[in-house]
């Protein structure tokens, strides 16, 4: 029995990416899998260094050359080129406010557990401020911190907490059937 596939490649029994994960990231699609590699729109790379970094993509493959003083060539193959960033954020990592300019990289975040659906991070805060995971605000993601039930914030396609001062243990858990229900704000 053959499997039919959306657009972004996965078969239709699996999650699928959010209209809003989409629109977000339309201009740095590389890979479609109707058209095969394709370049991002003019200057997207730059313009979206930030997202990038905070989606902790760590590899971008251009079926064209790219100066960004922020890759390094990997490989080049033919026409198809393999870069690795310079620099990126950790799955987790505190901000001051939810926006690009205000990631603090000072404030280490320790892992404490990380699997599939389930993420457990502590880190002491100087500051109230957000925990922010590098992970795409799909309905059916909770979070709890000091073993307190929070509000996911919604950051750009990814999801964040309010912090207060302080040590602060944080659990993020995804339930497939608990989206409708979630306190995931879309």
């Amino acid at each position: 029995r053959s499997r039919r596939h959306t657009r972004d490649g996965r078969a239709p029994d699996a999650p699928l990416a959010t209209e809003y994960y989409r629109k977000e990231l339309e201009e740095l699609e590389v890979v479609d899998n109707a058209l095969g590699l394709k370049a991002p729109q003019e200057g997207s790379l730059g313009e979206n260094r930030s997202l990038i970094e905070a989606l902790n993509v760590k590899y971008v493959i251009s079926p064209e050359k790219l100066n960004e003083p922020w890759l390094d060539l990997v490989v080049s193959e033919g026409q198809i080129s393999l870069y690795r960033l310079k620099e990126t954020l950790p799955r987790a990592f505190a901000a001051k406010q939810l926006s690009f300019e205000r990631i603090d990289r000072s404030i280490p975040v320790a892992v404490v557990r990380y699997s599939p659906g389930y993420a457990v991070f502590e880190l002491e805060m100087p500051y109230a401020g957000f925990l922010v995971f590098s992970e795409n605000r799909y309905p059916g993601w909770n979070v709890k911190v000091n073993g307190k039930t929070s509000r996911i914030e919604p950051f750009s396609v990814i999801q964040a907490v309010s912090l207060s001062v302080g040590k602060n243990v944080v659990e993020f858990k995804y339930s497939a059937f608990s989206g409708l229900a979630s306190n995931t704000e879309m």
